[in-house]
């Protein structure tokens, strides 16, 4: 028998977890965090973080994601996002996450970010 949480906070204790994976349980609770109006700016942000300072391409396509799935953002967070994006190299030279990113802001009707320029190489042994 599956004992309901009690008390007067008890309808935002519980998350069924009967007959649910690991994997779904978390879903769950990831949702009704990115959901909720007192975390759901906190966790918007956090994602955003990870956006930016993921070391890989896989890394930032997965907090993107999670960043897509979690609802709506904060608008100033997607623009904070979207400024803070432009100094992240991997972001800018990426075609996939500027596709992911730029999918994302136009949901929310913001610009686009600009893939980065690429570089010029110039060879120092040319005598002019």
């Amino acid at each position: 028998m599956v004992q309901k949480p009690h008390g007067f906070i008890g309808k935002f204790q519980g998350i069924n977890a009967q007959g649910k994976t690991v994997a779904e349980v978390a879903e769950s609770m990831f949702r009704v965090l990115a959901s909720h109006p007192k975390t759901k700016f906190n966790r918007a942000n956090a994602l955003i973080h990870q956006v930016l300072y993921a070391g890989d391409e896989p890394k930032a396509l997965h907090f993107l994601s999670l960043l897509r799935r979690a609802g709506k953002p904060p608008q100033d967070i997607l623009e904070k996002l979207r400024e803070n994006v432009r100094d992240r190299e991997l972001l800018t030279s990426s075609t996939k996450i500027l596709n992911q990113l730029n999918q994302l802001l136009a949901e929310y009707g913001l610009a686009a970010v600009e893939p980065a320029a690429a570089e010029m190489e110039f060879d120092d042994d040319i005598p002019f």
